[in-house]
């Protein structure tokens, strides 16, 4: 049952990001075939991110914001008032250094934000590019707020490049 309602979330947060993206995208003025020529994917590729039908990565999504002239905060829909930012720059670029913090064991974390334990070991290990879905609730566990959201996401695409 865990598990059914753990894909129904994520498909959830795919829509949101999806229907968040496509608002953005139309609010910068620009056409999805255009968009996605600039960012050098196909048109069907950036409608499939729209329609929340593929999963894009960290690195995409911060492309396709800073195209839209937009924070990746909010051109995911993130909001979390009251919550303080973290240094996440320095702090928290690591997933190991983040789940350690939140005092979870590997097995814990992995089955918290949904993935598997393999999955959240590669992330820990080799640190490529996340999926974005996964980042988002990294940051929500995290209890960062949207700045910290942004800089995480930039730490994260800086520093593994």
């Amino acid at each position: 049952m865990r598990m059914k309602e753990a894909k129904t979330s994520h498909d959830a947060l795919l829509r949101q990001i999806g229907r968040n993206m496509r608002i953005c995208r139309r609010r910068a003025g620009y056409r999805a075939g255009t968009a996605a020529e600039l960012l050098e994917l196909t048109e069907r590729t950036l409608c499939a991110y729209e329609r929340a039908e593929h999963e894009m990565t960290l690195r995409t999504a911060v492309s396709i914001a800073m195209l839209y002239r937009t924070t990746l905060s909010k051109m995911l829909g993130y909001k979390k008032e009251g919550r303080k930012s973290t240094s996440s720059g320095k702090l928290i670029y690591s997933f190991k250094v983040l789940r350690k913090r939140l005092g979870y064991t590997q097995a814990e974390f992995a089955a918290e934000i949904g993935i598997s334990k393999a999955t959240l070991s590669k992330y820990e290990n080799k640190q490529p590019d996340i999926s974005i879905c996964t980042f988002y609730v990294l940051c929500e566990k995290c209890g960062l707020d949207e700045k910290g959201m942004d800089e995480l996401a930039r730490a994260v695409v800086i520093f593994r490049g």
